[in-house]
């Protein structure tokens, strides 16, 4: 008579787990189940690129203005006048030179002239405001660099436009009107004498000679004197027409790139860092899909009823293909 043992100890059943690969998801779904990994990156990439902003040398402008005024100021009220002293403006600019008002610099800041980078002059529109502006390596450099530029474009409009003073173009065709007056007195004293003289004994060579040297110097005399009396002439009816500069605002630091690079390599690294991490999300959801290889489990607690229910817990991805079978006898 034959008997059936019953198993003593669990049974072995082997169990092939599957994986089903769901379809790719989207580089933002990605993200948001990494989101701590994507955090971490953008921050560090916008904290590097302040980083290299603050590091990176900056520049600083320091600015002056000046105004083109006129010495009369009735010239206020005359029609047209806002137009033609922001021509005036336009044109006084151009006596600054960027190569020109570097080397004008050297003797003013010796050797911190090599900081200076950029010299410019411009009008502001629709007024008779010109804007000088010096962009230096240091901010100390570029407020001297300003007044110097400044001192620089006053002198160079005065040399321009300054008139001759009138009461001393005076003095000097009175000078010269006594001399011209005094040679010719010598001239006719000598012509006189000379046709005075009997015809028995005619005057000299040399006091021929006297006279036309006489005549000579007078007919140079009267052409300075004529030449001076037109430039009087032109100093006093020139006189109201004239104009100068006035320093408006004294050279001040107006601008500089340090809080800018910040800012902009700050955005630069942030943008970096989020790809960064945008990428890194990507690659370590793909990780998490790769195929688990086929396993044994047993009919003990955590055996394939365990095991399916921590796979689908985990990602949801995997099946039982053979079920659990048991051996009893």
């Amino acid at each position: 008579m034959s008997s059936t043992k019953p198993s003593t100890g669990p049974s072995e059943v082997p169990v092939e787990v599957v994986t089903v690969d769901r379809e790719p998801v989207s580089p933002l779904t990605a993200l948001r189940r990494h989101w701590v990994v994507g955090a971490v990156l953008t921050i560090a990439g916008a904290l590097t690129g302040a980083a290299l902003g603050a590091a990176t040398p900056a520049s600083f402008t320091s600015e002056s203005r000046v105004a083109v005024g006129s010495n009369d100021l009735l010239a206020l009220s005359v029609p047209g006048y806002a137009y033609a002293a922001g021509q005036l403006a336009a044109s006084t600019a151009r006596y600054v030179d960027n190569s020109q008002a570097l080397g004008a610099l050297e003797p003013v800041l010796g050797e911190d002239a090599a900081e200076v980078e950029d010299v410019s002059a411009s009008p502001i529109p629709e007024s008779n405001i010109i804007r000088v502006e010096v962009t230096a390596a240091t901010s100390d450099v570029a407020t001297r660099a300003t007044a110097a530029v400044t001192d620089y474009l006053l002198e160079q409009s005065s040399r321009v436009n300054t008139s001759s003073d009138a009461d001393e173009l005076l003095g000097q065709y009175a000078d010269l009107s006594r001399e011209v007056a005094q040679t010719r007195a010598e001239r006719d004293s000598l012509s006189a004498s000379i046709q005075s003289a009997p015809a028995t004994a005619p005057p000299s060579p040399d006091v021929q000679a006297q006279l036309v040297d006489l005549e000579a110097q007078l007919a140079v005399l009267s052409a300075r004197q004529g030449a001076l009396e037109a430039r009087y002439q032109d100093a006093v009816t020139s006189d109201d027409l004239s104009y100068q500069l006035v320093t408006v605002a004294e050279a001040a630091p107006s601008f500089d790139t340090s809080t800018t690079q910040v800012q902009r390599y700050g955005l630069v690294g942030l943008v970096a860092g989020l790809l960064l991490g945008l990428l890194a999300a990507v690659l370590l959801d793909r990780a998490r899909r790769r195929p688990r290889p086929a396993g044994v489990v047993t009919d003990e607690p955590g055996g394939v009823d365990s095991l399916l229910e921590t796979d689908r817990s985990g990602d949801g991805r995997t099946t039982v293909a053979e079920t659990r079978a048991r051996d009893r006898s």
